[in-house]
């Protein structure tokens, strides 16, 4: 683990060699690592092209959003990529990366038994959760605090008397992302967990207190409705050179244009579209109804721009596509690159 006071002012690229050198030393498997390594290889240069010298969570976030045009966070994104930029904003702040309960294999499996440092405190939680608890979810429990001990010992923490709030932290933050269900699940351990050996003298503080609530990660609400000045600053804030702001321009538009949503864009098959009569006809993916819509000159402008300058060669009978394989139909929610957009 390196200090965050020397983290937090590394360069972008050495911050990427710092998470590639730290799962390294972790135990992450060959080809784990040079998934990340690509990812972050990819980052430095995009970086560099930008002018970024620094790492930042924006710039991660518009990173994936131009390279792989998928909204950082976003559950249908890929994990690796996703993974590859919380690793960054981890080591940065914390001078560390934690791994990942829920996917993680490590090439050492995961104890069946507690350490004899810990084996009383962890014995007595599940004891004291055995009064109120069924056999089935006791058992889940045991199987926690087992992969918790785990990630204390490939943080140093080797007691639990020893434990920091910046390791919860780092913990809360590896699971941050997922399902609503997991998260409530596992502050729910870590508060029983916490709640007890601060009561029997295991650990001096009791970190139930600082562990948020779990809630669903929700973007910030959008207007009912943009002017005019706001709809155009929305579509001017998108980089149309690229194939994939090509793209992302001729889904916003239609957006922004014909009052479509988003599903029903990213449904778009190539018999859609009436080039003769320039109509779209769609039947609505949230009410079922079917809809025919004049095809206006600009929309219809970018959907060809983005066809024979953007879109990469392939079978799929969808308009907007992927960038990265497979280059098949698109999902997701664009509500963060409007409510991003310059005001």
């Amino acid at each position: 683990m390196l200090d965050p006071a020397i983290t937090k002012e590394m360069s972008v690229k050495e911050l990427a060699d710092g998470v590639i050198n730290h799962i390294t030393e972790l135990g992450y498997r060959p080809k784990t690592i040079a998934i990340h390594s690509t990812t972050l290889s990819r980052l430095v240069s995009y970086c560099e092209a930008h002018g970024a010298e620094q790492f930042t969570v924006e710039i991660g976030n518009k990173f994936v959003w131009d390279c792989y045009g998928m909204v950082f966070g976003d559950k249908d994104a890929s994990r690796k990529v996703n993974r590859a930029i919380r690793m960054m904003a981890d080591f940065q702040r914390y001078g560390s990366v934690s791994r990942r309960p829920s996917v993680a294999r490590p090439s050492v499996a995961t104890p069946k038994v507690f350490s004899e440092e810990n084996k009383a405190l962890f014995e007595g939680v599940l004891a004291d959760y055995r009064k109120v608890a069924v056999e089935n979810s006791v058992a889940k429990y045991y199987g926690f605090l087992l992969r918790f001990e785990k990630f204390m010992k490939e943080r140093g923490v080797i007691h639990f008397s020893q434990l920091e709030l910046q390791h919860v932290n780092v913990y809360v933050e590896s699971f941050a992302d997922a399902e609503r269900n997991t998260v409530r699940s596992r502050v729910g351990n870590l508060k029983r967990l916490f709640t007890y050996a601060y009561e029997n003298g295991y650990h001096h503080a009791n970190y139930s207190n600082v562990l948020p609530t779990a809630t669903y990660r929700m973007y910030r609400r959008l207007p009912e409705t943009f002017t005019p000045d706001e709809v155009e600053r929305i579509l001017e804030s998108i980089n149309r050179q690229s194939p994939i702001g090509k793209r992302n321009y001729a889904i916003m538009l239609l957006i922004a244009r014909l009052g479509l949503r988003i599903s029903d864009v990213l449904g778009l098959k190539f018999g859609s579209i009436d080039w003769q009569s320039k109509t779209i006809s769609i039947t609505q993916q949230k009410t079922g109804n079917p809809l025919c819509l004049p095809l206006t000159e600009d929309t219809g402008w970018a959907v060809i721009e983005y066809l024979e300058n953007g879109r990469p060669e392939t079978s799929s009978d969808y308009i907007f596509i992927r960038h990265n394989a497979p280059y098949d139909g698109m999902r997701g929610d664009f509500t963060k690159i409007i409510s991003d957009a310059p005001a």
